[in-house]
């Protein structure tokens, strides 16, 4: 993604991560993961998408993998998440 990034704006990808990194106060990696997660909890609120479905939606092509980074980053399992705020 940084490289797409970095050779859309013609800078180097080194540059183009420093960057985002000083304007944002966060890295790519940690502010893509930020959005999902804030995407996946908000389709579990407001949507009756079954929880596969929004795992790809989310970019996730394997459950398990998400699963684990949906509960580090909530402390509940997306099925919890979706229980306690609908």
């Amino acid at each position: 993604m940084i490289k797409a990034l970095a050779e859309r704006y013609e800078i180097s990808p080194t540059y183009c991560s420093k960057l985002f990194s000083k304007e944002l106060n966060t890295t790519l990696t940690a502010y893509l993961l930020d959005a999902m997660m804030k995407a996946a909890m908000d389709m579990l609120c407001h949507t009756a998408f079954a929880i596969k479905d929004i795992v790809e939606r989310c970019g996730y092509s394997d459950y398990a993998h998400f699963h684990k980074v949906f509960k580090k980053y909530t402390g509940s399992t997306a099925a919890q998440y979706r229980q306690q705020n609908q």
